[in-house]
């Protein structure tokens, strides 16, 4: 089964009715396709007119699910359910979501703004639209859930991007090659003397490495 995920808090910033438009673009063509927008309850000042925007579409009540705010445990079994991430936002910082689906493998779909546009390179580990292009969103994602190999080429280039330049192992790592170069290391204590022997993450364990905990 096909299932298009967003999650985000209900506010502005994320711009969840633009998520909303895309379902209804995607569901006038087609009926085998799940969307699930995990967010709700995080006081986000727009859930209760994303509510009733559902309550008043029976193409939204068919196949848009709205679930509540969870620990990040649980929102893991939301990632390795769907098949197409996508996010809608406004403006952004550094998504986590963005980072999070692409270590699991998960093509995204997001708006051009900053942040995403820092982590999503275009045509490779997924696509970028303007925040007005419901349509053009509508087109990639559709084409990652029907083009099986384009789904794996970028899946795959997806969880590299993350390895290469994400992890904190990585990036500390690269600190301290700074150091070496400047020649300070000496009066530096090692930030990374208890994580060198730290594979690259694993498929199913790598919350812990990610997030520089051990």
């Amino acid at each position: 089964e096909k299932t298009v995920l967003t999650i985000g808090r209900l506010g502005y910033q994320k711009n969840p009715m633009m998520f909303l438009d895309l379902v209804e673009c995607i569901c006038a063509q087609r009926s085998d396709i799940n969307f699930i927008m995990q967010g709700g309850g995080y006081l986000g000042h727009l859930e209760n007119k994303v509510g009733q925007r559902i309550q008043r579409s029976m193409i939204l009540q068919t196949h848009c699910q709205l679930l509540p705010w969870w620990e990040h445990g649980s929102v893991r079994n939301l990632y390795e359910q769907c098949s197409v991430f996508v996010l809608t936002s406004l403006f952004e910082g550094m998504p986590n979501t963005i980072l999070e689906a692409m270590m699991y493998g998960i093509p995204v779909v997001a708006t051009d703004v900053d942040g995403s546009r820092d982590l999503i390179v275009h045509g490779v580990t997924g696509f970028l639209v303007s925040t007005a292009a419901t349509d053009e969103m509508a087109r990639y994602v559709l084409g990652l859930l029907d083009d099986r190999e384009m789904w794996m080429k970028m899946s795959k280039a997806a969880r590299l991007r993350i390895r290469q330049h994400f992890l904190a192992t990585v990036n500390i790592r690269r600190l301290e090659r700074i150091y070496d170069e400047d020649q300070i290391t000496n009066n530096v204590p090692s930030i990374s003397k208890d994580i060198h022997q730290e594979e690259l993450v694993s498929d199913t364990g790598f919350h812990n490495i990610f997030y520089g905990k051990q």
